[in-house]
């Protein structure tokens, strides 16, 4: 039987779990089949986890910041979103120790015959790279195990005055935001910009985090729509969704905004070093998966979410969300294949099924941390507000 505060009922659950074991047979086979591929993969469902995970965690963090009233329904789906860190971390764990066959820059050879990779190479090292990446996702999960402590102490009566403990998790949630700034960006260069270590944007790890909370916001839309559908999530109304459809659009809107930034000032500059990256993906049919990620991450949840009453229905939400997320991993592989694989595009192979494995581990993640608590806060000082919310 299915529990009254989760998301999944025991097949639904044993389903996923095949799913996994198919993405993790299809990681095995693709060791020995296709491992450049196999790893570039694993590190675009590292991406995809991290970005769900510390999005979330961004997300819960501004909510409190800014005392936004209506979000107290809501909040303990973002909050368990950012409570899958550990499996974001574990997926992070896989990329290092594939970092041979994902990053040139650990090799010795490459070292030895290229200064530009030298010149890099007191940060750019594995053991460097490993300790900055246990710092990163250490100092986000106590984040997230510090808020997630004060919403639990308040639904139990533990915390003293519910306003009192909305006013520290505001402030926890402002020295959150302040760290997590730094080392986001910092794991943006590290794990994903590094794949091509001649090439840099000042830009990249502002539109990586556009990317990653606006995957983040439509994961959390998508969620909240099926829990209320379950019956879970009944408090949810239309302008809680109209809110949540807001934030995608406008979340859309931005991470296009620096999608054109970083293309128009290379572009328009023409350094050989800067140029090389966006050369290498406009050759070999990775132009059309650059058309598809702007298409995917802007251009359709733009046309759907335009019209207002569109943001009140779950039809048009959901299909948003699901734009948005394809988007977030068609862009992830535009970043990474090219350099991990270089060479034409070839459709098929391991890539989705490694996806599907990884969001399928993601979903399961997020019930049993959902289920740990009630499915909305009972003593939230903005809980009134939110379930009056119109």
């Amino acid at each position: 039987m299915k529990s009254r505060n989760g998301l999944l009922d025991r097949r639904e659950a044993a389903f996923l779990w095949a799913l996994a074991a198919a993405g993790a047979a299809a990681f095995a086979w693709g060791l020995y089949a296709a491992p450049a591929r196999t790893w570039g993969a694993v590190l675009i469902a590292a991406g995809m986890l991290t970005g769900l995970a510390a999005g979330a965690l961004a997300l819960t963090a501004i909510l409190h910041v800014v005392g936004a009233g209506w979000h107290g329904v809501i909040r303990r789906v973002p909050e368990a979103m950012a409570g899958t860190l550990p499996l974001a971390a574990g997926a992070v764990a896989l990329v290092l120790c594939g970092a041979h066959h994902i990053y040139h820059w650990p090799h010795a050879e490459a070292l030895l015959h290229d200064p530009v990779l030298r010149a890099k190479s007191a940060w750019l090292n594995l053991p460097g790279m490993a300790v900055r990446s246990a710092v990163y996702l250490a100092l986000w999960y106590a984040g997230y195990a510090w808020l997630r402590g004060l919403s639990r102490a308040q639904d139990e009566g533990a915390a003293g005055d519910p306003a009192a403990a909305a006013g520290t998790a505001r402030a926890v949630s402002a020295g959150l935001l302040v760290v997590f700034a730094l080392t986001f960006s910092l794991s943006s260069i590290d794990w994903l910009m590094s794949v091509e270590p001649h090439w840099f944007s000042t830009i990249f790890p502002w539109y990586q985090f556009g990317g990653a909370f606006s995957s983040a916001l439509a994961a959390a839309a998508a969620l909240c729509i099926v829990l209320r559908r379950r019956g879970v999530l009944s408090e949810l109304g239309p302008a809680h969704l109209h809110d949540l459809g807001r934030l995608m659009f406008a979340f859309a809107s931005f991470w296009a905004y620096l999608w054109f930034s970083q293309y128009l000032l290379i572009w328009y500059s023409n350094i050989p070093e800067e140029t090389v990256f966006f050369a290498a993906r406009s050759t070999g049919g990775w132009l059309g998966m650059m058309v598809a990620s702007l298409a995917l991450n802007f251009a359709g949840p733009f046309v759907v979410l335009l019209r207002a009453d569109s943001k009140r229905r779950e039809g048009p939400l959901l299909l948003a969300a699901g734009m948005m997320l394809a988007g977030r991993a068609v862009d992830l592989c535009v970043t990474v294949m090219p350099a991990v694989a270089p060479g034409p595009m070839r459709p098929g192979g391991v890539e989705p099924f490694i996806l599907v494995g990884a969001g399928a581990l993601f979903i399961l993640a997020f019930d049993r941390v959902f289920r740990s608590a009630p499915a909305v806060p009972r003593r939230d000082p903005y809980l009134v507000e939110s379930l009056h919310h119109v």
